[in-house]
């Protein structure tokens, strides 16, 4: 499956429930999603469901600068499963990345399962890669250079896809309107390269509502599409026979009883 679709400073993630950190007087979220919530996208592979990502925005601690996008991805399809969790920290508000922590663990019938740890951490205009494979014992250290503007797009973190969306509807000056082209530098930690990324307003749907914009991605390795919404939400994603779409977060209201319980 082809979606782009150690340990530096960075922690290993201990469960599936962060704490609640502390907000930095005055932050205010860089993405257009609540944070601290869960937002759930699903999986699905021709039409039939196949995993679902989870992620959670997270407010900068106060001995920390950067935001983080705490992410989960659960996925299985003809006896092979993949339990993915990555933290992404990035700048307010410019987004660009600061570090990633990655650490998968795949199972197939008949062939067990292995686990691999990747992390990144950018300092300036360099991208320090390290790649673990605890059960081989071993570990790979690159360095890659890392320019203004370049975004990250780690295999099956989907994640990252709301990065670049965000990004989209950045404009510049007194512009007000969305260009109609971008292009980005995307770098994939667990590859050591590189990869040019075009994207191309298509054209304007109605979803409910709200009103999308649907971009054609191409470059050399692959070509799909997105789906934004408003503020430069991701709502879908489309590679060949692989669509992930948003899960609409449904507030819950509470019960007479809930409701007495709490006076």
């Amino acid at each position: 499956m082809l979606i782009f679709l150690t340990l530096l400073h960075s922690h290993a993630p201990a469960n599936d429930d962060p704490k609640v950190p502390i907000l930095i007087k005055g932050a205010v979220a860089p993405l257009p999603y609540s944070r601290g919530e869960r937002h759930e996208w699903e999986w699905t592979h021709d039409g039939i469901p196949v995993g679902k990502t989870t992620i959670q925005l997270l407010a900068p601690k106060e001995d920390q600068p950067g935001w983080t996008l705490d992410a989960r991805l659960r996925w299985s399809r003809q006896g092979r499963s993949i339990d993915l969790r990555q933290l992404t920290s990035f700048l307010s508000p410019s987004l660009k990345p600061i570090s990633t922590r990655k650490e998968r663990r795949i199972e197939a019938l008949g062939a067990g399962s292995r686990r691999t740890v990747v992390a990144c951490e950018v300092i300036d205009s360099e991208a320090r890669i390290v790649v673990q494979n605890p059960a081989e014992g071993t570990q790979v250290d690159q360095i890659l250079p890392f320019a203004d503007g370049t975004v990250l797009l780690e295999n099956q973190c989907f994640e990252h896809w709301l990065l670049i969306s965000a990004l989209l509807y950045r404009v510049e000056g007194d512009g007000t309107e969305i260009a109609a082209k971008r292009s980005f530098s995307a770098l994939i930690p667990s590859e050591y390269r590189l990869l040019q990324l075009k994207l191309s307003q298509d054209r304007h749907e109605k979803a409910g509502k709200d009103t999308l914009i649907r971009w054609n991605v191409t470059c050399s390795d692959f070509e799909a599409k997105i789906w934004t919404g408003p503020g430069g939400t991701l709502e879908r994603y489309r590679q060949g026979p692989v669509e992930i779409r948003r899960i609409p977060t449904v507030k819950s209201v509470p019960s007479d009883k809930q409701e007495k319980n709490r006076r």
